[in-house]
């Protein structure tokens, strides 16, 4: 079935304004109906994101296994279409959760997955998020040499990026 870009345009993006919004139930509302429309035209990336936005709802909620869960799911359709920067970008945001829930080992172990897989899709900017992330992990754990190098790195890959 033919995919309609206007629907990813429309739909999707009055998704993600309402949630910006903190229009929560429009939100839900929205996302539900661009998930389902994207089923409908097996458009996989689509229903990523959607879930993303899912994600995104349940993090609102203060409910971050939840939102766990469900990013999970979208990490199993980026990989599965070889989106290397929305698996990565999952990973990402699995972290931050990980470290929500005093899970600092997952949160490393996710944020170097992704470390390499940005370098795989020649995301400098993405890579130094990650870093920036264990830095932070990092201090926080007393591991104050480890931290720095890690932001020393990040620091260098901003300005790489902020030059290409």
């Amino acid at each position: 079935m033919p995919f309609p870009k206007a629907l990813f345009k429309l739909g999707l993006g009055m998704a993600q304004i309402a949630l910006r919004k903190e229009a929560y139930e429009d939100a839900y509302r929205l996302f539900a109906k661009a998930y389902a429309q994207f089923q409908i035209a097996e458009y996989t990336p689509g229903e990523a994101i959607c879930l993303e936005g899912f994600s995104n709802l349940a993090i609102a909620r203060r409910d971050d296994n939840a939102a766990k869960e469900i990013l999970e799911k979208a990490r199993v359709l980026y990989k599965d279409n070889n989106m290397l920067i929305g698996e990565a970008n999952v990973m990402y945001h699995l972290a931050h959760i990980s470290i929500r829930l005093k899970n600092d080992e997952e949160a490393i172990s996710l944020l170097k997955g992704a470390i390499m897989i940005y370098e795989q899709a020649e995301s400098p900017f993405g890579k130094a998020n990650c870093m920036t992330v264990l830095s932070y992990i990092y201090e926080q754990q007393g591991f104050s040499d480890m931290a720095y190098k890690y932001l020393m790195e990040a620091t260098q890959l901003y300005q790489q990026s902020a030059h290409s």
